[in-house]
């Protein structure tokens, strides 16, 4: 499995994909995701025909803890991840790695909970490893997004749409 491919077409499908499929193996979990970071660009801009080509990204940046509920239990996020296959990719638990069509794709967990030091590791309520990593600013994302429809494959071939918050202009 490739891994720290350069950003392109590819990379960015993948990284896409692998979202896809995490959110649908929430199984109907309600989590306040965001996804902030290098998928926002085409999926924001994707009709507008005035955006140029965007490579897109090699990971999938996502908000997951806010001051919208600080004490959610996030145990089933940890869950979903284990069941695609992700596993934590550094000792704090705010990046997992796993495989998504032969390559490695790289999901990383972020927040912005004021009473908390910038970069301080936090680890939600119900997870043992998933953690989020305190990062000033990214929670501007929760005030300023936009629902979004995505489709794709699940590994054995079955169709699947999901819909997803992205960061707005504003976030």
């Amino acid at each position: 499995m490739a891994m720290d491919e350069p950003r392109s077409r590819a990379t960015r499908a993948r990284a896409e994909l692998a979202l896809v499929r995490l959110l649908h193996e929430l199984r109907g979990e309600t989590v306040f995701l965001v996804v902030l970071g290098g998928l926002v660009p085409e999926v924001l801009s994707r009709d507008d025909g005035l955006i140029p080509v965007h490579l897109g990204t090699t990971d999938v940046d996502v908000l997951l803890i806010t001051h919208v509920d600080p004490d959610a239990d996030l145990g089933g996020v940890e869950r979903a991840l284990e069941r695609v296959e992700f596993k934590a990719d550094n000792a704090e638990g705010w990046r997992w790695r796993g495989p998504v069509a032969g390559a490695a794709v790289k999901l990383e967990f972020l927040c912005d909970l004021p009473d908390h030091p910038e970069h301080e590791v936090i680890r939600p309520r119900g997870c043992a490893t998933l953690a989020a990593v305190n990062l000033r600013g990214t929670g501007y994302v929760a005030q300023d997004f936009a629902w979004e429809e995505l489709s794709s494959e699940l590994t054995n071939g079955t169709p699947v749409t999901v819909r997803v918050r992205f960061a707005g202009l504003q976030g």
